[in-house]
């Protein structure tokens, strides 16, 4: 029972790519694998923004601050939060496929934060049938998490390894740190 939280994931990109890309790329991960805003009882399921800054014309600072859930029952919840930190980011121009089309120039910071909770106390103290079996119930329960919580690890790992080959496509330096998990 409790909160675990992961390592905390950074991904470090300086270059040329096209930041509605690298965000539409993480928007469709979260929504393809059926996270949703926290709140999405009060608005659209798929929208995950919870905080953005912009300053400046050229260069352009961002900060974009997303929260996304994935509840696999009433035990089990997998958050998935990602920030979005765009340094002097300017617009240039290349040449693709023989036209000429406007790209992001600058450096770009991905930090994946994520946390897996369980939560059971209420049915074991609550439910009729369920208080009168509770070790058997907690007993069945933790079997369960293992296989879940590996599960929502698996999906921090793929939108790591996916947002990596984005930025390794365009050839330039990226750098993807992992952080260990702080204990409270």
């Amino acid at each position: 029972m409790g909160v675990d939280e992961l390592p905390k994931i950074t991904i470090n990109y300086k270059g040329i790519f096209d930041f509605g890309e690298v965000y539409g790329l993480v928007h469709d991960f979260l929504n393809d694998n059926e996270y949703v805003y926290p709140n999405h009882k009060a608005g659209p399921k798929d929208l995950y923004e919870e905080e953005y800054i912009e300053k400046g014309e050229s260069p352009r600072q961002y900060q974009i601050k997303w929260k996304s859930e994935k509840k696999k029952d009433e035990f089990f919840t997998g958050r998935i939060n990602v920030t979005f930190k765009g340094t002097d980011i300017t617009k240039t121009e290349i040449m693709h496929d023989g036209k000429k089309t406007k790209v992001d120039n600058g450096d770009i910071v991905l930090e994946i934060s994520s946390e897996f909770e369980t939560d059971y106390k209420s049915a074991t103290e609550e439910h009729i049938f369920v208080k009168h079996f509770k070790k058997k119930f907690e007993k069945m329960i933790k079997s369960r998490k293992k296989g879940i919580k590996e599960s929502f690890e698996g999906d921090v790992k793929n939108l790591h390894n996916l947002i990596k080959r984005y930025f390794r496509m365009r050839g330039d330096t990226n750098v993807a740190e992992v952080a260990p998990v702080r204990k409270g």
